[in-house]
């Protein structure tokens, strides 16, 4: 069976028979991808660690007619600080949940995937999650070819879903009216490394922001609801 050498995270994981999973994982060289992990429920198993959600791993995967099989892995990191605190395991969740909705099976990016391992690193140390959703949120999308066009010098703008960002056409329905400072709220999260983020917003606007940026994404990638969120509605 032909061999590859790779970075995986999972995405998410189902137990198979007494002691086995199958993982859903997203790889660097692969993309998404399905794969047996065998005994990985054995307490024992040096699989135990590698085969829990949001695990990132070194692995060598081997081919089989339907799923992957593990013949070698090491743990870079195992995330388990996440499940510390429920707002970052749900947003964690849904990075997942947004990964797994977008790409089929087999579809490489390699860009995102770089995005995905620093936003799950980062996020357990982050104090104003709600911030940082938004940030990976707009990247995600932009990196995927559909950043918003936030270009304006009147106010308010207006930010049409179908129409990709900023109109002048304000009587279009399915708009929304969006101040200076959540244009610059927009701006800053787009262009600023994740790690470099330090900006404080107000939990009206966030809510302002996040409702338009998930209709966006829903709208441009066809995705009816995210599960994940649900949770902190």
């Amino acid at each position: 069976m032909k061999s590859h050498v790779t970075q995986i995270i999972v995405m998410n994981e189902q137990k198979y028979g007494d002691s086995s999973k199958i993982l859903r994982a997203f790889s660097r060289d692969l993309g998404k991808v399905s794969i047996m992990a065998k005994g990985a429920l054995r307490p024992k198993s040096s699989l135990v660690s590698v085969s829990s959600q949001f695990a990132w791993s070194d692995i060598c995967l081997s081919e089989g007619k339907s799923f992957y099989y593990i013949k070698w892995s090491r743990i870079i990191k195992s995330n388990f600080e996440l499940r510390k605190n429920f707002k970052t395991i749900i947003y964690a969740s849904f990075i997942m949940e947004l990964l797994d909705k977008t790409f089929l099976e087999g579809e490489v990016n390699r860009k995102v995937f770089d995005l995905v391992v620093k936003a799950i690193n980062l996020l357990p140390t982050f104090k104003n999650p709600e911030l940082f959703l938004l940030a990976y949120e707009i990247k995600f999308i932009s990196f995927l070819g559909y950043r918003p066009n936030l270009l304006t010098d009147s106010y308010p703008a207006i930010f049409s879903i179908e129409d990709g960002g900023i109109i002048k056409d304000h009587e279009r329905t399915g708009t929304y009216g969006l101040d200076q400072k959540d244009i610059y709220y927009l701006n800053k999260i787009l262009y600023t490394s994740l790690d470099k983020l330090d900006l404080k917003i107000d939990s009206n606007r966030f809510k302002v922001l996040q409702d338009i940026l998930i209709k966006y994404i829903k709208y441009n990638l066809d995705i009816k609801e995210f599960n994940s969120l649900l949770l902190i509605e």
